[in-house]
């Protein structure tokens, strides 16, 4: 008599590629993210804000006490991001306001109806800042 075997299924991603977009890493909480941040406004002005998240379609980003442009809903600004040796150059568009506090999308990732598609050196810097982020939000179990 042959016994049949049930074929396992292999487990799915946790998040699917299309999914991945819609999630920001939280960087508020790290201490040096290593994330440097430029961000050029129309006026030729140039602002270094802090990093709050980021993912493969936008960021949160915030200025300091002092001085806070004033970026009207769906204006664009050019950004540069640097992480190590990746450096990135992209155009970001205002979706949100709050104070000093701004939430910027990246159209380049949403180009067209498919699945989000960030440039490379995007996914590479919103992947290696989430691992880090999951790194910090590990506990080691003794073995």
């Amino acid at each position: 008599m042959a016994v049949r075997q049930k074929r396992r299924e292999q487990p799915k991603p946790v998040l699917s590629g299309a999914d991945q977009g819609l999630l920001c890493v939280p960087l508020r909480d790290l201490e040096d993210t290593g994330l440097g941040v430029k961000l050029f406004t129309v006026e030729k002005k140039v602002w270094t804000p802090r990093p709050l998240d980021i993912g493969f379609c936008g960021m949160l980003i915030e200025f300091g006490s002092d001085k806070v442009p004033e970026l009207a809903f769906g204006s664009a600004v050019k950004l540069r991001l640097c992480f190590g040796v990746t450096t990135i150059r992209l155009v970001g568009e205002v979706r949100r306001s709050q104070g000093r506090r701004y939430r910027l999308s990246f159209p380049e990732s949403l180009v067209g109806e498919g699945p989000v598609n960030p440039p490379v050196a995007l996914r590479k810097i919103v992947s290696a800042l989430g691992a880090m982020w999951l790194q910090s939000r590990s506990t080691t179990a003794s073995v």
